[in-house]
């Protein structure tokens, strides 16, 4: 079982090209060009540890296979890989 504590989640995306709009819950954003995309997750207030089930679905929600999202949060993918992937399934331009 994978679990990751949400404060370091939350820094390793806004680390590599996520911009946090807070409401009820802290939406992640990914940014290119300073343009906002519809690649999106959300994390709730609580400080807590994440699951391994919460982990996938967030990795789904920004269409990273878990791998590569787990690779993301722990800081060996950078955002230009990000860029690079979301402009190969055609998320951006």
């Amino acid at each position: 079982m994978t679990s990751r504590k949400s404060e370091k989640v939350v820094k390793a995306l806004l680390k590599k090209g996520f911009v946090c709009k807070n409401t009820h819950h802290r939406y992640l954003v990914f940014s290119n060009q300073g343009k906002s995309t519809d690649i999106i997750t959300f994390v709730s207030h609580e400080k807590r540890e994440m699951s391994d089930a919460l982990l996938s679905a967030m990795a789904r929600q920004i269409s990273l296979s878990k791998e590569d999202f787990l690779l993301l949060i722990d800081c060996t993918i950078d955002e230009s890989y990000l860029i690079a992937r979301y402009k190969e399934i055609g998320k951006i331009d």
